[in-house]
């Protein structure tokens, strides 16, 4: 196993982003090249940069990574579908890629006839093509359908013939792309055990890819882990796996924390823009030379981060992968139509961009974070920009705050080492924010505010709790007798969290203000799936009767049975139960399906299947009374 199969080194993989489609065929025709005066025709994504790989003859490398990280363009340049712009690819063996469902096979074919003709192409004469016909098709367990035009086969049967197909003639070179997942269980341990069998009988060399982490750490012997166009992690599959899986959950973390705070605010019908819709906000930054004028020379800047003092983090590279690919939480927008980043180049070793003169309209160099938007709202930010800024001029760093630009600071460097400083972000509160991002005019974005409790009636902070706010005909969610200030999901040790293993205990913490004694109350909590299916409720009488101020209370659910998937929380404060009729007696309080939670079945858990049930323990955790 000594022996290299595949050597890559410094692989780049370029694709040119046109203004126009003319544009796309007067390039390929060679005609832009003469048009000397259209420079910005397009601009340049890069899925793969500075990337090395090298795997050794009879070894099972798992490649993983996000979609849209730049795995499925690395195995097309393997297998030769595509050409690396820039670097060098050694390929020594003859390749077989199953890549994507739907391809290879005639549609209009049975399967059979598919099996022949697939390896007649690969140069089996017809014997050989008689015997290995009736091993796929035992191997595939289709002997019912393998007469049947493959068009009528469901993707996990199309799976079954094109894997059985494939690894019939052993390959030197075995590349899956996901297609494996479209199968069942049953039918994937035997593509594993097969693929082993290829490695040790025949030195086949296998490289998987899969999000199935499971399979990667039973199948392979090297992970690699994949990242906007670059490889984060090589080595061990459970330390690599790990790793990943950490960096998933932290990003689960985060979204379902912004949907959390996205739905307590979607109780009134106007919404505001669609980053409140996604619970993100996007905070633009620019690059600009004071005076509006173009640059007169190249400040390279090589890396450019937000960070927020909860340890929160997003960055991007200039001249790396996808830094301008919009579907990341970070990225430049570098049209040079527009914009004044250069086109990445190497500085010092390094690819990074440059802000210069590259004749872009709007003079400056803009990036841009998406951040959730409970972290923009209450946490202090900071930018951190990583440059090498020339001393001849002066170069400032601007903020959008939804009317102007803001200055946060100036470059300051010698043009000769790399230099990282520090601007503070400037904050705003929940009300500003929304009220500067809002298109439904103040009407709409009052009605809001007062359906969330973030604006009080005339008058209401200085009463009294018996003269709170009488609520409209439209507004259940806070009555005159009680409010939810805040509900979320637990562990067992109390700690705040959104993401559960299968079978680990999980409860919620709700906090609410009783602006009088309630006398006869039912804390009712339920809980549903994706789809709306209420799967569980859980139901708390209060024996004493609840005095006036604020309460938290925790409701803990031992080793429950909810399988993988996101759940949705609702809870009432009731004045009398009746699970026959609960939706028509009159309540305190409502807390509407405002807060989301997920389990994940990345960890093994021994919960039986069948009715969900979920043993509760419920404390009162604090009383703080009115004064």
């Amino acid at each position: 196993m000594c022996d290299l199969i595949i050597d890559m080194q410094g692989i780049g993989k370029m694709y040119k982003l046109y203004r126009r489609q003319a544009d796309k065929a007067l390039d390929a025709l060679g005609l832009c090249a003469l048009m000397f005066w259209r420079k910005n025709y397009y601009q340049e994504f890069w899925a793969l940069r500075g990337l090395d790989l090298r795997v050794a003859k009879g070894e099972r490398l798992g490649i993983i990574g996000r979609n849209g990280a730049g795995k499925s363009t690395l195995l097309k340049v393997i297998t030769g579908t595509i050409s690396a712009t820039e670097g060098s690819v050694a390929v020594n063996g003859r390749v077989q890629a199953l890549m994507e469902l739907g391809t290879g096979f005639h549609p209009e074919f049975t399967g059979r006839q598919n099996i022949r003709a697939s390896l007649s192409y690969q140069g089996l004469s017809a014997a050989e093509i008689r015997r290995k016909e009736e091993e796929i098709i035992d191997f595939a367990e289709l002997e019912e359908f393998i007469n049947q035009p493959v068009k009528t086969y469901s993707s996990g049967m199309y799976a079954r013939l094109a894997f059985s197909t494939a690894t019939s003639v052993e390959p030197e070179i075995l590349i899956i792309d996901e297609i494996l997942g479209a199968g069942d269980a049953y039918f994937a341990a035997k593509c594993i055990d097969r693929m082993k069998r290829l490695t040790e009988d025949s030195g086949a060399t296998v490289l998987f890819v899969s999000h199935d982490l499971g399979t990667i750490q039973r199948l392979c012997q090297r992970v690699t882990w994949i990242d906007r166009g670059q490889i984060v992690a090589n080595g061990d599959p459970l330390n690599v796996t790990k790793a990943y899986y950490a960096s998933i959950m932290d990003q689960e973390k985060i979204r379902l924390r912004a949907r959390n705070a996205k739905l307590a605010r979607r109780q009134a019908g106007a919404l505001v823009r669609q980053e409140h819709e996604r619970g993100v906000r996007e905070l633009l930054f620019r690059l600009m030379v004071p005076g509006e004028s173009p640059p007169a020379c190249p400040h390279p800047v090589r890396r450019l981060t937000l960070l927020a003092q909860n340890g929160f983090r997003v960055e991007v590279h200039p001249g790396a992968p996808m830094d301008n690919d919009p579907g990341q939480a970070a990225y430049i927008m570098a049209d040079s139509y527009y914009m004044n980043w250069s086109e990445p180049r190497l500085v010092r070793g390094v690819h990074v961009r440059c802000f210069e003169n590259v004749r872009g309209k709007l003079l400056h160099a803009p990036f841009i974070f998406g951040v959730p938007a409970h972290v923009a709202d209450c946490e202090p930010l900071s930018l951190e920009i990583e440059h090498c800024a020339s001393p001849e001029e002066e170069v400032a760093v601007e903020l959008f705050d939804g009317q102007e630009y803001r200055r946060l600071g100036l470059l300051t460097a010698d043009g000769e080492t790399w230099h990282c400083q520090r601007f503070q972000v400037p904050t705003t509160s929940p009300q500003d924010a929304e009220t500067s991002i809002s298109d439904e005019g103040d009407e709409s974005e009052r009605a809001l505010q007062e359906l969330t409790g973030q604006v009080q009636a005339p008058g209401a902070a200085n009463a009294s709790a018996k003269d709170a706010p009488v609520p409209t005909v439209e507004d259940r969610w806070n009555t005159p007798r009680a409010k939810f200030d805040e509900i979320v999901p637990i562990d067992a040790e109390g700690n705040v969290k959104h993401v559960f293993a299968s079978g680990e205990t999980f409860g919620f913490r709700i906090s609410a203000t009783v602006h009088e004694t309630l006398p006869v109350c039912w804390l009712v909590v339920v809980i549903y799936d994706s789809k709306g299916h209420k799967l569980c409720m859980w139901v708390a009488p209060f024996e004493e009767p609840i005095p006036g101020g604020k309460h938290t209370w925790e409701l803990t659910a031992d080793r429950p049975n909810l399988r993988q998937g996101e759940f949705v929380v609702s809870a009432e404060l009731l004045d009398e139960y009746d699970s026959n009729a609960l939706g028509k007696l009159s309540y305190y309080c409502h807390w509407n399906r405002c807060v989301v939670f997920r389990i994940d079945e990345g960890y093994v858990g021994n919960i039986p299947l069948g009715a969900v049930t979920l043993p509760v323990r419920f404390r009162e955790v604090t009383h703080e009374s009115h004064r």
